[in-house]
């Protein structure tokens, strides 16, 4: 796949993520608020979808059981996205229903009904001929929550527990939310049924495939690749397991009972890839494995999908720490050196705005701004993954590993289901780390833009018996607090020391062991600063 494919198909993934950070408002668009509506929250939703690939046909009906949160209430709203029609609704003696003439909203009488209470509805429904992201067709069929693609009370949250069950062509296989727990042949037709104890957002996905799957960390992991693709079926799948084992130490266990990753047929849709909650759908997907792709858009299960992006920033708490994740299981599968280039320099077959040559040549267009400050723009998206994870990985310097695994799985914990902001990440880290003085960190690298540019000089100092070095280390343009590391290059070897330069100009005198051959500026990389690689300083 060409580098530009890729590009795209990192760009994609990302607007979709954002669509569907804000699905609740999406189906609640064709379904005005109406005064006497009290708040009905799902309790569990049960879909049962039919595909018809010579109709181009989904039939659906959902068994959705409700409970009303607030107050006294005899009716409620149900609410369809445009991708769908709402064709009938029925539930116990005394429920009536009046659905719209276009099918996008029935208003249910229930009965009389106090807070706490339940009630159980059955809504038929079906597609609207072939949408943006529900399709269905002879070479396969999806529908993505970010659409509004089924049946959920106007204005509520449309994630909850419970089944998808889909009826799909016999040499066919199916993915959707939650773990695969039955599969069997019934009237010519494959039937599966997914379920998840947890709360989601159903989506779906089937077509003719090879499939691979295993079970890592409890977890069902699965590639479902085309029959007459490039791509390895048991190669994703490795690396998908890989994945979840090296992130999970940091980021808590797999928010999902089961992860996979589906290759879409040439044709099916017009976007090139699509998170879900538990899956990961793109088109194109080459013989060797993306791994920042990859690890990317897994690590969305945790950051976007579980834990949602809310402003202000709400780019940081969703693609720059899923920029993150990319470089950290790079580090667990391939090591530290391997994590550092990518972070430099991305990689072949991945964009190459999202690393550091990158930032310094959106820098030097004239395109960097404070992180604090993104928007849901492709550009911010770029500055989110060029910037944006850096930031995050330099954190882990200044507040340990211990204390940045504990402070993500305990966001992953208080924000499950709802909303994270940066000022949230920002709040957790300077509570758990008060000696790490982060309100300058902070400060500095999300308050304002640029990063640092830093110039060495040396000369040899001390006697022949003492050997020393004295260096003088400048900051060109913004001043910033960094620890860094200094290598000192002798004829007995080399030694790393860390000097905190908190100045415009500083000068330090290291001692040495034998004479002095040469002095390097942060050798390992640890610090996001210009370096001629990175092209024209600005």
């Amino acid at each position: 796949m060409s580098d530009s494919t890729l590009t795209l198909l990192s760009s994609c993934v990302r607007l979709t993520l954002l669509v569907t950070v804000m699905i609740a408002t999406t189906v609640a668009a064709g379904a005005p608020a109406r005064a006497r509506d009290a708040q009905w929250s799902m309790t569990r939703l049960d879909l049962d979808l039919v595909i018809d690939t010579a109709e181009q046909r989904l039939e659906g009906e959902a068994e959705i059981h409700l409970r009303l949160d607030d107050r006294r209430a005899s009716s409620l709203t149900l609410a369809i996205g445009e991708a769908s029609r709402i064709l009938a609704v029925t539930g116990a003696d005394g429920v009536s229903a009046s659905v719209d003439s276009a099918g996008s909203e029935a208003v249910v009488e229930v009965g009389p009904h106090q807070a706490g209470d339940g009630v159980v509805l059955r809504v038929r429904f079906v597609n609207r001929g072939q949408s943006f992201q529900l399709v269905v067709s002879e070479t396969g069929a999806l529908a993505s929550w970010a659409r509004g693609w089924y049946p959920v009370p106007a204005h509520a949250a449309v994630r909850a527990p419970g089944t998808t069950r889909l009826h799909i062509p016999a040499g066919w296989y199916g993915l959707a939310n939650g773990a695969l727990v039955d599969s069997r042949s019934e009237n010519g037709m494959r039937v599966e049924t997914w379920h998840s104890d947890m709360p989601v957002a159903r989506s779906f996905v089937a077509g003719a495939y090879r499939v691979e799957r295993r079970t890592v960390a409890g977890r069902q992991i699965a590639a479902y690749l085309l029959p007459d693709g490039k791509a390895d079926p048991t190669a994703y799948a490795e690396s998908i397991g890989k994945i979840i084992v090296a992130l999970s130490p940091i980021f808590g266990p797999y928010p999902y009972e089961a992860y996979a990753i589906a290759e879409l047929p040439d044709g099916l849709v017009t976007w090139t890839g699509s998170s879900e909650q538990g899956f990961f759908m793109a088109s194109g997907l080459g013989a060797q494995v993306n791994m920042p792709l990859v690890a990317h858009e897994l690590s969305h299960g945790w950051w976007g999908n579980h834990v949602q992006a809310t402003d202000p920033s709400a780019q940081m708490t969703s693609e720059a720490l899923a920029q993150l994740g990319a470089a950290l299981a790079i580090e667990g599968i391939e090591g530290r050196e391997a994590a550092v280039e990518f972070l430099r320099f991305s990689r072949d077959g991945y964009s190459k705005r999202q690393c550091a040559r990158g930032y310094f040549a959106m820098r030097a267009e004239g395109l960097d701004k404070p992180l604090m400050q993104l928007s849901g723009s492709t550009q911010d998206h770029h500055l989110a993954d060029a910037k944006g994870h850096w930031v995050y990985w330099m954190l882990r310097d200044r507040v340990g590993d211990s204390v940045y695994a504990a402070v993500f799985q305990t966001l992953q914990r208080e924000f499950a289901g709802r909303g994270m902001s940066l000022l949230d990440v920002r709040r957790a880290f300077t509570a758990a780390a008060p000696a790490a003085d982060l309100k300058s960190f902070f400060a500095e690298w999300l308050d304002r833009a640029g990063a640092p540019d830093l110039i060495l000089t040396w000369d040899a100092a001390g006697s022949t018996e003492q050997p020393a070095v004295e260096i003088t280390i400048a900051q060109r343009g913004a001043v910033y607090d960094l620890p860094v590391d200094v290598a000192v290059d002798t004829d007995a070897g080399t030694v790393v020391r860390t000097v905190r330069v908190t100045r415009a100009k500083e000068t330090f005198r290291l001692p040495a062991a034998s004479p002095i051959r040469a002095v390097r500026l942060d050798p390992g990389h640890r610090i996001l600063r210009w370096e001629p690689e990175y092209g024209p300083a600005r």
